[in-house]
């Protein structure tokens, strides 16, 4: 049987997810540690890598460049607009929601000094897990909640609760409390506090959980021309308030940029990769399933695991690969769950054409399911 173009289209997808998800990922982990010297901050690096989601606004300048329709008789007007890209309420939103994705992304980028790639992203994982649960209770009465607290407790509906029970499972083997620190650095042997990477690397995910579900709450499913525009948004703020942020920072002397000596293609690289990340992600919704879409973040896991091992000779314990398919094996959970809630009665397919894609910070830019 011949595969469709839709699937064809959400399979490419799916691997450009994970290829830019790992290079952002590698590239921004290479510019702190191969270049410490030089760039001994990870506020620069998120700084540089979210300035350039003003670029994810371009879609919705093309359109409103060539948005004009010719009727039949000829005369030129603008085509029938379905809902405003931007208003002032939204600006003055994702000022709050610039906030957290900055804290989440910096928990993030600092975790990767710590702790190898594929543990930090592993972690992030966790991501739709701690999605489902928080949005039970800050979404009860919301239609955009595909997970209410009623179904949590459920005995018909257990997939969320085991998935959560196997996110922190699959936590814990990772973080390894029970080894000692040289069983820790034997495992990676670039980290030289592997906990503490853990505690930011969760901190990271439960900060990302937080921006999606109150970004859901606040902007429901918005289209994928509507999510550029609040993209771009974030993008400014960055070039405005985080650049003073980051004069102030490197003025204190709490994190130091070496400006003649940044590695600026690996810089570039990285925040490229993230770019091609986010737009695929916004984007890709529109022509291909959103479980393609989230399965590209699962993909990035074990890509990551590959690219440790051969790039930088790090060997993860079974502790830590039980963990990574405990972590996986939830998030497979939390879509069954959404794909149940999602899906009409007596329609043998889910409802795969609503918007729920969000932007979400960088291990997040998570499909929010």
């Amino acid at each position: 049987m011949q595969a469709s173009p839709r699937f064809l289209a959400g399979l490419a997808i799916v691997f450009g997810i994970a290829l830019s998800w790992v290079g952002a990922t590698q590239l921004s982990q290479a510019t702190q540690r191969d270049y410490g010297d030089a760039v001994n901050s990870p506020l620069f690096v998120v700084w540089f890598s979210t300035s350039t989601n003003v670029a994810l606004a371009l879609p919705a300048l093309i359109r409103a460049a060539f948005g004009l329709r010719r009727s039949s008789a000829g005369d030129v007007r603008p085509a029938r607009v379905q809902e405003p890209l931007l208003t002032g309420a939204d600006v003055g939103w994702m000022l709050v929601f610039y906030g957290l994705w900055t804290a989440a992304n910096y928990a993030f980028t600092r975790a990767l000094v710590e702790s190898s790639a594929s543990v930090v992203t592993a972690f992030m994982g966790t991501t739709p897990a701690w999605v489902a649960t928080l949005s039970a209770f800050a979404l009860p009465a919301s239609p955009h909640a595909s997970i209410s607290v009623k179904d949590l407790s459920s005995a018909s509906s257990c997939y969320v609760p085991a998935a959560v029970l196997l996110t922190v499972a699959g936590s814990v083997l990772i973080a390894s409390p029970w080894t000692s620190e040289s069983d820790s650095s034997s495992s990676d042997s670039n980290s030289p506090h592997p906990l503490f990477g853990t505690c930011l690397s969760l901190g990271s995910a439960l900060l990302a959980a937080v921006y999606k579900v109150y970004y859901k709450k606040q902007f429901g499913s918005p289209s994928p021309l509507r999510v550029g525009c609040l993209m771009c948004c974030i993008g400014v703020y960055s070039l405005t308030i985080g650049s003073l942020l980051l004069l102030a920072v490197v003025s204190l002397h709490w994190e130091s940029v070496t400006w003649a000596k940044v590695p600026w293609p690996i810089l570039v690289g990285s925040a490229s990769s993230s770019l091609v990340f986010n737009f695929l992600v916004n984007y890709g919704i529109a022509f291909t399933y959103p479980l393609f879409i989230s399965l590209g973040t699962v993909v990035g896991i074990p890509l990551n695991v590959f690219v440790d091992y051969y790039a930088h000779d790090s060997v993860s314990s079974p502790a830590t690969i039980a963990g990574m398919v405990a972590i996986c094996t939830g998030f497979c959970l939390v879509v069954i769950a959404d794909y149940r809630q999602t899906r009409a009665p007596g329609d043998p397919a889910p409802a795969v054409q609503r918007a729920t894609v969000q932007e979400g910070p960088q291990q997040d830019r998570l499909l929010d399911t």
